[in-house]
């Protein structure tokens, strides 16, 4: 998986809209210097973003597998776009989990939002 050209590309998409969203799972872990291999691209994002997001992953030629109030995962055909699987927060969660990211320096140097709590994970809710 080509990680920062979907992250990029993805991010891009949240931030022009002002959709707040973290990058969690392996990922995320390359903001604190613990790069590992991955097929995949884990997000978090605000439950408002849910429907625009998987839409916009779908322009992209993603398939859709699985779509929940809480959760969604999509694969690419091409191994370069690899898979996005992504967690939907709400309410007091959505604002106890993106006021707890900060910038952190990403794959490919992007600048990504992570968890602030000393690790990729999400706060303790």
């Amino acid at each position: 998986m080509n990680c920062v050209k979907v992250l990029k590309q993805l991010s891009e998409f949240l931030e022009e809209r002002k959709y707040p969203y973290a990058v969690i799972g392996v990922v995320g872990l390359a903001g604190y210097g613990m790069p590992r291999a991955t097929v995949d691209l884990d997000l978090v994002l605000d439950a408002s973003a849910q429907t625009e997001m998987i839409q916009f992953l779908e322009s992209l030629g993603y398939d859709t597998l699985h779509r929940s109030t809480g959760y969604s995962n999509h694969e690419h055909a091409e191994p370069a776009m690899g898979s996005v699987d992504l967690v939907y927060v709400r309410d007091a969660t959505s604002r106890r989990v993106f006021d707890a990211t900060r910038v952190l320096q990403g794959p490919g140097g992007l600048k990504i939002p992570g968890s602030a709590n000393g690790g990729p994970a999400l706060p303790t809710i």
